[in-house]
């Protein structure tokens, strides 16, 4: 036992799963941790459960069996060769999601990270579905893995709310940027911040159509809104050393600039936060997290503040 706190990391078939071991070990050298691998594979349960005769499904699950521990075994070796401790373990329970979460709260993981791809409308529309189950109820840091190529110096964009809309101790912006910061430190990458504010010129428009005695000052409104969201993103951007260039603010929504802006970056890494959501409130669709996922070209590490 080496005392190491360990990273979560969630093999599947159908996620590149060398490539996400590879990601989670470069991961376990930066932040000095273990791999645990867990293999996800809940259809092989119910091998013995179908129509078939006894001794043919003792063989096909023995087969099943066997391949999973190659597959195991290969991915572990994937680590070792870096130095990295692993062990690895099975979960045949559905909803994958629960298992992992199940697991994750026992064993108190660093970060749980896993491969992604893209989502059809249709699995988009499923509440259920594994990515979003994990985004909206993991107790630790979720990284999702979206493609093999990862520059040995990274480009991390760290996506902050200076204003606090929902954050009024600024505690997720910390844990943003100093997530982003250690992993570019220890990689000599480059770290850029982004911030994207909501222009009330739409707004004004539509509500000066019911101000009869005067017309509102809309423009005056946006300029004093961009300077307010300006100032208090070069505040934290000052706090941790950024630099000018390095920080930018563009008027929109989030969802629909963030991943032209990772485009034009050529961005590695993206650092999104999350608040922890109880009760039903976990259940609702609409956080900045889950309406980017799909349209990043490049990985998403979700940090989370209570």
């Amino acid at each position: 036992m080496t005392g190491k706190q360990k990273i979560l990391v969630v093999v599947e078939f159908e996620n590149e799963p060398a490539v996400v071991v590879e990601r989670a070990a470069w991961l376990a050298t930066l932040l000095d941790c273990d791999l645990e691998l867990l293999l996800c594979d809940p259809d092989a349960s119910s091998i013995g459960m179908r129509p078939l005769l006894s001794h043919e499904a003792e063989i096909m699950s023995a087969n099943i069996e066997a391949a999973q521990q190659e597959l195991l075994s290969d991915l572990e070796q994937i680590a070792k060769a870096i130095g990295i401790k692993a062990t690895s373990s099975v979960l045949h329970e559905r909803p994958i999601a629960d298992g992992i979460l199940s697991l994750a709260l026992d064993m108190n993981p660093k970060m749980i990270i896993k491969g992604t791809h893209y989502h059809s409308a249709s699995e988009r529309n499923i509440i259920v579905g594994t990515d979003w189950q994990l985004m909206r109820m993991s107790p630790c840091q979720l990284y999702l893995v979206k493609r093999s190529s990862f520059k040995e110096k990274p480009t991390v964009i760290a996506a902050v709310d200076p204003m606090h809309d929902h954050d009024r101790t600024a505690a997720l912006d910390q844990l943003i940027i100093e997530n982003a910061k250690l992993i570019v430190d220890k990689c000599d990458g480059e770290l850029h911040l982004f911030h994207s504010y909501q222009r009330l010129v739409a707004i004004g428009h539509a509500a000066s159509w019911a101000v009869k005695s005067g017309t509102l000052p809309i423009d005056e409104i946006d300029r004093r809104t961009k300077k307010e969201h300006r100032e208090a993103l070069n505040t934290l951007a000052s706090r941790y050393d950024i630099e000018d260039k390095h920080v930018h603010q563009l008027p929109g929504r989030t969802h629909e600039l963030l991943p032209a802006f990772v485009r034009s970056k050529a961005a590695d890494l993206v650092v999104i936060g999350a608040l922890a959501r109880w009760g039903l409130k976990r259940m609702l669709v609409g956080s900045t997290a889950e309406r980017v996922l799909d349209h990043l070209p490049c990985d998403l590490l979700i940090v989370r503040a209570e």
